[in-house]
């Protein structure tokens, strides 16, 4: 049974997939396995590519506000990356 907020996530194609005999059946010995590491695999270069996303968003709102000091620009590039790496991390 899924909650309201896991079905805005749910792929119904994607978890026949994962289903006993399917594809990425982790039970599967076929290939040793190695299929469901497929999905993680996909999870981390996506979560590798938002961070270099927003690493450039970061840099360009940083340069934009235009600070005096060095100090301040890099704290405030600092909490922007932070923000933005810990949502994309951990929120995942």
């Amino acid at each position: 049974h899924a909650t309201s907020f896991e079905r805005i996530f749910y792929v119904p194609f994607l978890a026949d997939l994962a289903k006993p005999g399917a594809l990425f059946d982790p039970d599967q010995t076929e290939y040793f396995g190695l299929l469901t590491f497929v999905p993680t695999v996909l999870h981390v270069i996506v979560i590798m590519r938002l961070n270099t996303t927003y690493r450039k968003v970061a840099e360009w709102l940083t340069a934009r506000e235009n600070h005096r000091l060095l100090e301040h620009h890099e704290h405030s590039l600092i909490a922007k990356r932070f923000i933005f790496e810990a949502f994309d991390c951990y929120i995942s």
